[in-house]
């Protein structure tokens, strides 16, 4: 009988719970970059996701401010994910789309501006749009709260228009961008994460290859020597 009775009240506290428009989700699996070659592992994690999305779509109205958030992680993670199968690459602007969107309508600029990010990037690196690229990353830039939640926006902003401005030969643009990428993450060196490192041996780099190419040697022997100083540091744990 007590078995039966806690059936009953499980039962009941899901049922009220799906009532309020509330569920429990379980966090979505890490994306590993290095499996990317394995279709089937890929495909997994499309399944998941497309799952855990769907689910919440399918909720009564309305539906609570939390489970639209996990909603757009679930299109996050998606546009992620297809930027990494080769085979697939062109769904990441569908899920983009559908994330920018989706979020302008539920007034969440977080995800908003994620997904247009998606989309820049997807048009920069994937379909060598330089002009499209641009002028996303553009709209971007103005729309960014200097809230710490949106740091990492406005270093990948930053960063795309650094890139974009060297293709096109507009120097000082560049590097005026990639300095305010590196500023946005440069004291997070205290936490000593590999990635930051990465980054910032990313962002040394491309600054010293754009002084070399205006033929300021000092300034570009600056910034290769601070790339490699950083490099003892990004082969550590994250």
């Amino acid at each position: 009988m007590p078995l039966r009775n806690g059936f009953f009240i499980l039962l009941l506290t899901f049922t009220s719970l799906v009532g309020l428009g509330q569920v429990r989700v379980q966090p979505l699996p890490e994306i590993l970059s290095q499996r990317r070659s394995n279709t089937a592992y890929l495909d997994s994690l499309s399944r998941i996701a497309k799952k855990q999305y769907n689910d919440l779509t399918e909720l009564p109205r309305p539906r609570a401010a939390r489970n639209d958030t996990l909603r757009f992680k679930a299109l996050y993670y998606l546009g992620r994910l297809y930027r990494l199968w080769p085979e697939r690459r062109d769904s990441t602007l569908y899920f983009s789309r559908e994330l920018e969107t989706q979020a302008r309508q539920s007034r969440n600029l977080f995800y908003e501006l994620n997904g247009k990010l998606l989309l820049a990037e997807y048009y920069r690196a994937d379909e060598l749009n330089t002009p499209l690229s641009l002028r996303l990353n553009l709209e971007i830039l103005p729309l960014i709260p200097q809230a710490t939640a949106y740091k990492y926006i406005r270093y990948q902003a930053n960063l795309n228009l650094g890139k974009l401005y060297r293709l096109s030969k507009d120097y000082a643009n560049a590097l005026w961008h990639l300095s305010r990428a590196r500023s946005v993450i440069i004291q997070d060196t205290i936490t000593k994460s590999a990635k930051v490192y990465g980054q910032l041996i990313d962002l040394e780099q491309n600054i010293g290859a754009i002084h070399n190419q205006q033929g300021n040697l000092a300034a570009s022997e600056k910034h290769y020597r601070a790339a490699e100083s950083l490099l003892t540091h990004s082969s550590s744990p994250a």
